[in-house]
């Protein structure tokens, strides 16, 4: 009797052992499953981060700037202002067209890299780092920054630019006063702004509208710039009828003079640089509009022989105290200021 309830109890031992082992067992299992889901886990957000700091040109350079907050009450910092007034001076209306064309590249170096008379810090920040040199993906991101749209520089002008091998435009700009107005994802500002030329005490006032966006990684006070143009303000009753009358400048020629003639079609418009030679000779069907105080004329630069030409444009922007006269290679290229010139006086 006694051996039969040792073996009951022998019996209880093994069952109650077997069921302890299993109660380990699927511990186990479940530690070893558990332990494996987490560290998938971790390894697809690792995978996630590092495609995250992949290859966007504007983005991989942005990834170790400071993200920079736009506060709630919008304020134009002296960066952004920079970049406001350089866009003004070289186009009439800047937008996603003009990044587009096929100047952009050399008008964004010319204007906001080589230009003698920009600043904005994170320019000067790596110019003092580098002696000067603007690597390819610096510019992908100062381009970036400015438009909020990619533009690859990789391969542009050897993969770098010498920020100091640059010129000093003949034309200058300042902002006095602005008014804003909350958008979505940003701001819309309307400006007073001044335009002054090398040269000459003429100044012109204008008006300029800027919508930006946000854009924390924007080197430009955490703003891009979508889109901006200007309208000359009215200075003289009169003025934008009817700017006929003989002109003067000085040219690389000597005494300039510039012609126009009102008539029954539009306007006759002579440019001489000197006695000798003329820039251009231009009737009514060459104008292809007039606004805001402008003259826009399309030009046959080079006529060929089967008929066909290249043109070229010219801007002649008139008010009180004389012509200002622009010259552009395409309809959206970069605008360059030729040569202020004044009215003959009738005497």
């Amino acid at each position: 009797m006694s051996q039969h309830k040792r073996k009951k109890r022998k019996k209880r031992r093994v069952l109650l052992g077997a069921v302890t082992g299993i109660f380990i067992l699927i511990l186990t299992i479940a530690f070893f499953v558990f332990f494996r889901t987490e560290k998938s886990a971790n390894n697809h957000l690792d995978d996630n981060s590092a495609a995250a700091n992949t290859a966007r040109p504007g983005e991989q350079k942005a990834s170790t700037m400071e993200e920079q907050e736009s506060p709630l009450e919008f304020t134009m910092g002296e960066n952004l202002k920079a970049a406001i007034i350089q866009l003004a001076l070289t186009y009439d209306h800047f937008d996603k067209d003009s990044v587009d064309s096929q100047d952009w590249k050399e008008t964004f170096v010319a204007k906001f890299i080589q230009n003698s008379r920009l600043s904005f810090d994170y320019l000067e920040t790596i110019s003092e780092q580098n002696n000067g040199q603007i690597s390819g993906d610096e510019l992908n991101y100062i381009q970036y920054s400015l438009t909020g749209i990619e533009v690859d520089f990789s391969s542009y002008a050897g993969g770098s630019v010498d920020r100091y091998d640059g010129a000093s435009p003949l034309n200058y700009g300042s902002i006095s006063g602005y008014d804003y107005e909350n958008t979505d994802n940003g701001v819309i500002v309307t400006a007073d702004f001044e335009v002054g030329f090398d040269g000459t005490d003429s100044t012109q006032k204008r008006k300029i509208t800027a919508e930006l966006v946000k854009n924390p990684q924007s080197c430009f006070d955490g703003y891009s710039v979508v889109s901006v143009s200007s309208k000359v303000m009215d200075s003289g009753a009169g003025q934008e009828e009817n700017p006929a009358g003989e002109y003067e400048y000085s040219s690389d020629y000597g005494a300039g003079k510039l012609i126009i003639q009102k008539t029954s079609d539009g306007y006759d418009i002579s440019d001489y640089e000197s006695e000798d030679s003329y820039r251009f000779l231009a009737d009514s069907s060459n104008i292809e509009t007039i606004e805001n105080n402008r003259i826009y004329i399309k030009y046959p630069e080079q006529v060929f022989s089967d008929g066909t030409a290249d043109f070229c444009y010219y801007i002649l922007e008139y008010s009180a105290d004389g012509i200002n006269v622009y010259y552009r290679k395409s309809p959206l290229g970069e605008e360059q200021f030729l040569y202020h010139a004044t009215k003959k006086s009738d005497n």
